[in-house]
């Protein structure tokens, strides 16, 4: 059922190019990291939607902006793109954008540890969200600055702070894996990658993500220990990727990156036009009965004018619940970096503790119910 749902709407999605039709009102999205590799493929995706009236590219350098604003500026498309450079400036380039994306930041590298990357674009990830916190708290802020397990709730905390939060409004990009997942499946199965839409759920990473393969048509068909090779494909489809790019003197996976980032900012515009009918995978707060499994978490969302209009957890089956189980003890510990690098707590001691075990009720969805909508509208007070 829900892969019939769901492959059925990222196919009208994905019919074509974003609608030509003109906008209902002038869109303005702000690409934080615009001069990095990365942000300037995202850019030149974005330029092409004509969705967007204007892309400011914003860089915290206060230099180097000029020449890739012009040059994009000289591809025939209707969207302005604007240049802000330098903190100062960022007032500026967040306020009365619709959609606020954070791109950029230091990218990871092979054996890098997750925790290390983390310290890395921490602050870079945290002048944003007190800028957009400050002076456009109602932008949709996107986030693809890893790891997305930690500074999605490291914005939170800074909008809690400035008691301006909205959980449907920051949203953690996990477009990527999802590409990741749907091309190692098309290849395997010999099947249109385009044509697949496999859910993915846990986090971002080779460790917390879960690909929900018994939603697939090639799933269900492929004996247990094929299953497990596929998972295990997915999960360290990236490590492969930076392995070989960085043998090769090519730095990070810019290009898989940027596509990602323009298709679900491309989605995030759809649906402040009322104009989005399909499915994405985020990692956003989540509300209702999986809460107390987990506080954030990557599932399926529905998008409108307020940002996510509402979550949904595919059904899975004994061998993804397990993985959840496992994904989710490493995913609380990120949840905490973040958390606790705003709040001032102290970040876990590293030692074992004894944790307790989380039933997660949310994989024991019998056969007639796979999907679990959960409004966001009825987020708990004290969300």
């Amino acid at each position: 059922m829900f892969r019939n749902i769901y492959k059925t709407n990222f196919l009208l999605r994905n019919l074509c190019n974003p609608p030509v039709c003109p906008p209902i009102v002038p869109m303005v999205v702000t690409l934080i990291g615009g001069s990095s590799r990365v942000g300037q493929l995202t850019a030149l995706q974005l330029k092409q939607c004509s969705l967007i009236h204007e892309l400011r590219l914003f860089e915290f350098k206060p230099f180097g902006q000029t020449g890739v604003v012009m040059d994009l500026n000289h591809m025939p498309f209707s969207t302005k793109v604007v240049s802000y450079s330098g903190l100062d400036s960022l007032r500026d380039a967040v306020t009365d954008a619709q959609v606020v994306v954070i791109c950029g930041g230091e990218p990871p590298k092979p054996t890098m540890k997750e925790y290390d990357l983390f310290l890395e674009n921490a602050d870079y990830v945290r002048d944003v969200a007190l800028h957009t916190a400050e002076f456009n708290p109602n932008t949709i802020l996107c986030i693809t600055t890893p790891p997305v397990t930690a500074m999605v709730p490291l914005a939170s905390e800074e909008y809690k702070r400035a008691k301006v939060y909205d959980p449907k409004k920051i949203i953690g990009v996990t477009t990527l894996g999802v590409a990741r997942t749907n091309s190692v499946i098309g290849a395997y199965s010999e099947q249109d990658p385009g044509a697949v839409m496999c859910p993915l759920i846990g986090g971002m990473g080779t460790s917390t993500m879960v690909p929900v393969l018994s939603q697939t048509e090639t799933g269900p068909k492929l004996p247990k220990p094929a299953v497990e090779l596929l998972h295990n494909k997915i999960c360290k489809s990236e490590d492969e990727a930076l392995s070989l790019k960085y043998l090769e003197n090519s730095g990070p996976c810019i290009l898989s990156s940027s596509f990602a980032t323009a298709r679900f900012v491309t989605s995030v515009v759809q649906g402040l036009n009322d104009n989005f009918k399909g499915y994405e995978c985020a990692f956003v707060r989540q509300t209702g009965h999986i809460e107390p499994f987990l506080s954030y978490m990557t599932s399926v969302i529905k998008l409108n004018r307020k940002g996510v209009k509402s979550l949904h957890m595919p059904y899975v089956n004994d061998m993804e619940g397990e993985k959840l189980q496992k994904a989710a003890i490493i995913i609380r510990k990120q949840i905490k970096w973040g958390e606790s690098y705003v709040t001032g707590e102290l970040l876990e001691k590293k030692r074992r503790v004894r944790r307790p075990i989380h039933e997660c009720e949310i994989i024991k969805l019998d056969e007639q119910s796979r999907i679990c909508d959960i409004g966001m509208d009825k987020c708990s007070d004290k969300c």
